[in-house]
């Protein structure tokens, strides 16, 4: 017994009858094994009065048992749960939704169950991925501007459209009828098709009065994550949301109002611009971080240090967006071209007698980066000008990329920007077919 916990059973069995003994450790599993170390199948039962825990298992005459707490493994449940605990309800199919709900309430109350078994923590699971499996994408919006857009076809309004506008159309149908036709169409697919559906109607003007179009802009606007987007665009954003709320509102709003509010409310969704992905970026100053300068000439561990302090920067620009790309690339491409210049110091009396103040490497004034230019390798100058001097093309640190104590030591910086994330990508998908169709509205209104 350790800290008033029982570590293991040692029990002997002299006439080989069954075992019955309470289990030290609740409901948990148990390992059994004999004196020969194989493995002893055993059931779980319960004392008739108390209602203890019990171990029941077959024995040998003779033997001797050993009984253990078996270690009960979580982790694909915690990182499933983790996975979706968070997921929001919007744009599911509320069945589906509430058994999801469901599952993740039992998969907590079993992570947070200290005596939980292996089995119970594997049904958790199995039933959580099946609610997983089982849920749904909400197809209402996307059934609604299907039909509405079919419905223009049918009557001939888009035959006099521009062809880009009838392109648009026949796009924006045909990947709707799929998304439909597809039970296990996700979230993000039933949205992308909804929206392009919606923007090829837009294309054809507002009705009168007619407040429909606007009120399922809005509810597509649930759906947009502002985390994954700069800062720069959200505010006129946010603004044009709460207009068009306003908008919704109003009894009193005319026709012109209501076009005007989902104009901007469409442009403004057009302007969120996702943050530039800086994991390159991330990932080479973690691999320099803790570089030990000290063993570097001053000029090239100079030339990093500038190039760090650039680079980090970029990476705590909080504002730099999708189209700034370029400027993180730039910053990954310059850190590591200073990374690969970095320049070993010549190793103490490696030299061929150089004297201070005299020439470097002994040669006669001969540059120390030509090295032994034009010697043979095997059989010259063994100890000649610059035999020490590693070279530099190749980009090794020769085993320097470790961290040290020294006070040249490159300390890893606080990094505090964030990086667009596979949720961000699909946000950039949900809201791709706003500038087309915006730009066709406009051209349509300028003539």
């Amino acid at each position: 017994m350790k800290d008033n916990t029982v570590q293991y059973i040692e029990l002997t069995s002299e006439k080989g009858t069954d075992a019955k003994i309470v289990n030290p450790w609740g409901n948990a599993d148990v390992t059994i094994t004999d004196s020969n170390g194989n493995k002893v199948e055993y059931t779980k039962g319960e004392t008739v009065n108390s209602g203890e825990k019990t171990i029941e298992f077959a024995t040998e005459e003779n033997t001797i048992y050993t009984i253990t707490e078996s270690g009960v493994d979580k982790t694909a449940l915690e990182e499933l749960y983790s996975q979706y605990k968070d997921e929001s309800g919007t744009g599911y199919v509320k069945d589906t939704w509430e058994l999801l709900q469901s599952a993740l309430d039992q998969a907590e109350t079993v992570l947070d169950q200290a005596e939980a078994s292996q089995e119970e923590v594997d049904a958790a699971y199995e039933e959580l991925q099946a609610a997983i499996s089982g849920l749904r994408a909400s197809k209402t919006n996307l059934e609604y501007f299907l039909n509405k857009a079919k419905e223009h076809v049918a009557n001939g309004d888009t035959e006099d459209l521009v062809e880009s506008v009838q392109k648009l159309f026949e796009e924006a149908i045909a990947e709707g009828e799929a998304a439909m036709a597809d039970e296990s169409a996700t979230k993000e697919e039933v949205f992308n098709a909804a929206f392009k559906l919606m923007k090829a109607i837009q294309a054809l003007g507002f009705k009168a009065g007619d407040k429909t179009d606007l009120e399922m802009a809005l509810d597509l606007t649930q759906m947009i994550d502002l985390d994954q987007y700069v800062e720069e665009g959200q505010a006129e954003y946010l603004s044009a949301k709460e207009n068009a709320e306003a908008v919704m509102a109003d009894g009193d709003a005319m026709q012109e109002e209501v076009n005007s509010a989902w104009q901007s409310l469409t442009d403004a969704m057009s302007g969120l611009r996702l943050k530039a992905d800086k994991a390159a970026l991330e990932e080479l100053l973690d691999s320099v971080a803790g570089l030990d300068l000290s063993k570097y000439t001053e000029e090239s561990a100079e030339a990093l240090r500038t190039a760090l302090a650039s680079a980090q920067q970029v990476f705590d620009d909080p504002a730099l967006s999708e189209d700034d790309q370029q400027v993180v690339d730039n910053a990954v491409a310059e850190l590591e071209a200073a990374e690969a210049r970095l320049v070993e110091k010549p190793e103490e009396g490696g030299g061929s007698g150089e004297t201070p103040g005299g020439d470097e490497g002994g040669q006669g004034g001969q540059d120390p980066d030509e090295g032994n230019q034009g010697q043979d390798p095997e059989g010259g100058n063994d100890s000649g000008a610059g035999s020490n001097i590693p070279d530099t093309d190749s980009g090794d640190l020769d085993g320097n990329d470790q961290r040290g104590d020294s006070a040249d030591t490159v300390e890893k910086a606080v990094k505090t920007g964030d990086t667009a994330s596979a949720a961000g990508a699909a946000a950039a998908m949900m809201l791709a077919g706003v500038l087309c169709g915006a730009a066709v509205i406009r051209k349509r209104r300028e003539k």
